[in-house]
């Protein structure tokens, strides 16, 4: 799963720094994505997210994720966020519900 985000002004938190929430929630989606993309819903149960490197408002994030298991329901993922030079800002993984999964 890959995808684009560019923030705003409106995703400022203080000090002109991208608030770690927005960050978090790119995280967040960018794991439950990589099961909506093969049709299925996927609910977060846990995630745990580390931030590297603060984020300015303007600066092209380049998000991705993948899985790495899933088994009785529960799936597991890491995702990534970087900017357009690679250099990772955070970092984080997760436990998914995925409804149909056994």
């Amino acid at each position: 799963m890959r995808a684009e985000f560019t923030p705003s002004q409106l995703h400022v938190g203080y000090d002109g720094v991208v608030h770690g929430g927005i960050i978090a929630a790119l995280i967040d989606d960018a794991l439950a994505n990589i099961w909506f993309v093969r049709g299925q819903e996927a609910l977060t149960a846990k995630i745990e997210v580390r931030f590297r490197e603060e984020v300015r408002p303007g600066e092209r994030l380049l998000i991705s994720a993948h899985p790495t298991g899933a088994k009785a329901g529960l799936m597991t993922g890491r995702a990534e966020v970087a900017r357009a030079d690679g250099s990772i800002v955070a970092e984080g993984s997760g436990f998914l519900t995925v409804k149909g999964l056994s």
